[in-house]
């Protein structure tokens, strides 16, 4: 699966902030196999952010 990189230009004032606490990242619902960045091995999350 390609990974999508969207930029995004943002003014010197604009804010990000979290909008949900981090949800672990699950691969197949079925084994409850945890999803896991392909070149480090580290768990991944799910988060909303919010541009203020």
């Amino acid at each position: 699966m390609a990974m999508t990189r969207i930029r995004v230009a943002l003014l010197p004032s604009a804010v990000c902030i979290a909008g949900t606490d981090p949800v672990l990242k699950i691969k197949d619902q079925q084994t409850g196999e945890v999803a896991t960045d392909r070149e480090t091995g580290a768990s991944l999350y799910t988060v909303t952010v919010m541009l203020m």
